[in-house]
């Protein structure tokens, strides 16, 4: 008999308001609650009333069924599996699906914004989605960068930012989209992967951190690259958290585990 793993996506009641927005991973955005959430929890697994409602069994990792982290706008929930991207209603049906231009990798932290779903695909890509009443169409696909889009989607005005590693974090790019294109602005490339990694915009200045342990202060609109500044001889595989009132960001660094504080002055700068 085949032994088959699955991975659930699970509808707890006490734990989200489906009719309440949740369009990012962790429902962070970039506008200063990132990791931040105000939803009450399960404090019983015989209180909290889940149950499954969907499950899919498209074994893309490891024998194993990937799914992104769900969104959840207007009554609907968006998750990705394998090239799919499923539209399902609150209690677990699906509505449509769109098959997508490539897989997902391990992870695929998908963002809304504007009835646009964007998905980050294998080869370093992000793929457009238009979301209707009930429908899912293609807007555009990015060019592709290579290597695995592990990281988080960054939206700031017109632009999008993100970024692709490989499995050990020592190749990869970080780039700026246009959002309503998928036109390539610019990219960022040294020597370094960006591995679960996230950007912050703040006093009009890009903040991201890479695998060689660097935090970079960049334009968001050029090429144009402030200042690099070495945090650490570890690796950096984490977001950045931002406390905008104060001015400070907090990064993690993967081997030692220290939280980096880095103060910046009223324009920005480190």
């Amino acid at each position: 008999m085949n032994k088959k793993i699955y991975v659930f996506l699970l509808f707890i009641t006490s734990a989200v308001c489906l009719f309440c927005g949740w369009t990012a991973f962790r429902n962070e955005g970039d506008m200063g609650l990132r990791n931040v959430t105000a939803y009450n929890t399960p404090v019983d697994s015989l209180k909290s009333e889940g149950r499954v409602i969907f499950k899919t069994e498209d074994y893309n990792y490891f024998s194993t069924s990937i799914n992104s982290p769900v969104l959840i706008n207007d009554g609907h929930i968006y998750t990705a599996n394998s090239d799919r991207l499923y539209m399902l209603d609150t209690d677990g049906n699906v509505i449509t699906k769109l098959t997508l231009d490539k897989k997902i990798n391990s992870t695929s932290r998908t963002v809304y914004e504007d009835g646009i779903i964007y998905v980050p695909l294998s080869d370093g890509m992000i793929e457009a989605v238009r979301v209707d009443k009930d429908s899912l169409t293609k807007v555009f696909v990015s060019e592709e960068f290579g290597n695995q889009s592990l990281s988080d989607i960054t939206i700031y005005g017109d632009y999008l930012y993100s970024a692709t590693s490989n499995g050990d974090g020592t190749i990869g790019v970080f780039y700026c989209l246009n959002k309503r294109d998928g036109s390539t602005v610019w990219t960022y490339q040294k020597d370094t992967g960006f591995y679960w990694s996230n950007s912050v915009v703040y006093k009009d200045k890009l903040y991201f951190a890479g695998e060689n342990g660097y935090l970079v202060i960049k334009s968001p609109y050029t090429d144009e690259v402030y200042d690099e500044i070495k945090l650490t001889d570890s690796k950096i595989r984490s977001g950045i958290t931002i406390d905008r009132e104060k001015g400070i960001l907090y990064i993690v660094s993967k081997n030692d585990g220290h939280i980096h504080k880095v103060t910046l002055s009223e324009t920005g700068d480190y």
